[in-house]
């Protein structure tokens, strides 16, 4: 055999051996990529099972918190089951999208027809009890236009007593429950009569606000109730947590009784998000809706190092029939954990 011919010879078998190994290394590949794949997968059905345990375990309800990213992720196991053919995961992911599209759809459906009435203008926002700017904050409450009618400010410790004292003069109606722990609250209103009380809802030491007032043209009465409960994050707090919610929606109803078909509403940062068991029955409980619905997903919440597009809504506004939301949006970040809530409403007289 001539020199040329073998060489020619080696070089393919070269090139062969090539492709070969090549092949070889991209099924390896493949197969590695595809376990870790379906281990995800695992987790997110295993994951979804156990939250539906939310209305009596605390670990299953902070699960509950992910509905989006879950959401998210489904559609990306969707696509590598797609590409890998394995119709046995597509069908599972179908209906697992399916089910967490189910629970996010009220966020984006269209809102109750608007009530006519007198705009009312509410500012919430849970400041960190680690915040060390409390100035940025009222600077920006006593610049914003328009300004609001209502401010709730949670988690204010003793240390904000002099920043809040700039409030006094444009919001001459108020309560502070200032504490060391991450429950204090102050409550500013410029409402004419307003009356406003810190109460303790249900057997759980963390002080409530409750301000009854009009809206600004007199037209419309209502009571609001600002709550703060404990995160639910070991079963006792999960517990008491569940008792303020419940003794919120007796107060509400207790309310109604009394008073007649009063407007009301609940607003704050109530350690939950709108997927858990213990915030729909809440809503249900005190005939409530979320003013979110229509307003679509408005993450309140992150911890410092995730971006708050990557965050959960735990802080809520929760209204009765007869009032509508003109306005939700997320405020700037002044140098908290959390974003502000900024709400326009109108109730009908």
């Amino acid at each position: 055999m001539e020199r040329r011919q073998v060489t020619e010879l080696f070089n393919n078998i070269s090139i062969q051996q090539l492709l070969f190994s090549s092949m070889n290394f991209s099924s390896r590949m493949f197969t590695f990529i595809d376990r870790r794949v379906q281990f995800i997968a695992i987790a997110l059905l295993v994951t979804s099972l156990f939250s539906l345990l939310d209305r009596w375990l605390w670990l299953a309800d902070l699960t509950t918190h992910f509905v989006p990213h879950y959401a998210f992720t489904s559609v990306v196991l969707l696509i590598w089951f797609a590409i890998s053919h394995n119709r046995r995961w597509l069908l599972i992911l179908v209906a697992l999208l399916a089910f967490y599209l189910i629970q996010l759809w009220p966020l984006w459906s269209p809102e109750p027809a608007m009530t006519q009435g007198d705009e009312l203008r509410i500012f919430h926002y849970n400041v960190s009890l680690e915040n060390q700017t409390p100035g940025k904050v009222i600077d920006y409450l006593l610049s914003v236009q328009p300004s609001p009618d209502i401010i709730i400010l949670m988690e204010t410790t003793p240390a904000w007593r002099p920043a809040l004292k700039r409030l006094n003069n444009t919001y001459p109606v108020y309560t502070t429950a200032l504490r060391d722990d991450p429950f204090g609250m102050a409550v500013f209103t410029r409402l004419a009569q307003a009356s406003i009380h810190s109460a303790l809802l249900g057997d759980v030491d963390i002080p409530a606000v409750i301000l009854n007032a009009s809206t600004p043209d007199k037209s419309a009465a209502f009571t609001l109730y600002a709550i703060h409960p404990p995160p639910p994050i070991n079963q006792a707090m999960f517990k008491r947590r569940n008792v303020m919610y419940k003794a919120t929606a007796e107060a509400i109803r207790l309310a109604s009784k009394n008073k007649g078909q009063r407007a009301a509403l609940v607003i704050g940062d109530l350690n939950s998000t709108p997927w858990s068991s213990a915030f729909a029955g809440l809503l249900k409980s005190a005939s409530l809706r979320d003013s979110a619905q229509g307003f679509g997903l408005h993450n309140t919440w992150s911890p410092a190092w995730l971006p708050k597009l990557l965050g959960i809504p735990i802080d809520h506004a929760l209204i009765s029939s007869g009032i509508s939301v003109t306005d939700r949006r997320l405020g700037p970040d002044l140098g908290s954990d959390h974003l502000p809530l900024n709400l326009v409403l109108q109730i009908r007289a």
